[in-house]
């Protein structure tokens, strides 16, 4: 019997693989709203999404995905959100990082990916003992364009102007004709 690609039961294992949950969260989060069985249709079948599969399957989503290895504190701002892994096997999005001046006080805002989605704020060593060292970001490609569509909207506002310079004289004689023809005596046509 064939079995369809992805997990097998999109609805008891999808929800309990925090990783899954957490690449599809992104993927909500930057516009791209894609079922569990849709984000890893391609990719082999599988019991759990490894990091391996969840950057591939970001990578069709049009996502540029790295894993690096990390230290949470030192993320900046715009890198957020990213997916933390932890010791565990499992994964949490980092959101917000609450720095202060003793980075044993900084706080890091984190979300555990689910059906039932819970968000808290962990001090750094709580995290620090339960995170693994790696963690993915991931980012949105821009859109691809059409060759030449660039020159067009670079250029929206000034065509005109070019059109008019292009065939100054023209526009010159025209000007010219006018103003000639304005100051003539207008003839009653009724004699």
């Amino acid at each position: 019997m064939n079995r369809p690609i992805g997990p097998s039961d999109t609805g008891t294992h999808a929800d309990h693989d925090s990783l899954l949950q957490g690449l599809l969260w992104i993927c909500r989060r930057f516009g791209v709203d894609k079922t569990p069985t849709a984000f890893v249709a391609g990719l082999p079948s599988y019991t759990r999404l490894s990091v391996e599969q969840g950057m591939r399957a970001l990578d069709m989503a049009g996502f540029d995905a790295r894993l690096v290895e990390r230290d949470p504190a030192t993320l900046m701002q715009p890198s957020l959100p990213v997916v933390l892994l932890m010791k565990d096997g499992s994964a949490l999005v980092l959101l917000n990082i609450h720095p202060a001046r003793d980075i044993a006080d900084t706080g890091f805002e984190v979300l555990r990916p689910g059906p039932y989605e819970e968000t808290w704020v962990m001090s750094a060593q709580e995290l620090m003992a339960d995170y693994d060292g790696h963690c993915l970001l991931a980012k949105r490609r821009p859109p691809a364009s059409v060759p030449g569509e660039e020159e067009v909207r670079k250029d929206t506002a000034g065509w005109l102007w070019q059109v008019v310079w292009k065939f100054r004289r023209y526009y010159y004689d025209a000007v010219v004709a006018a103003i000639l023809d304005a100051r003539r005596p207008v003839r009653d046509a009724r004699v």
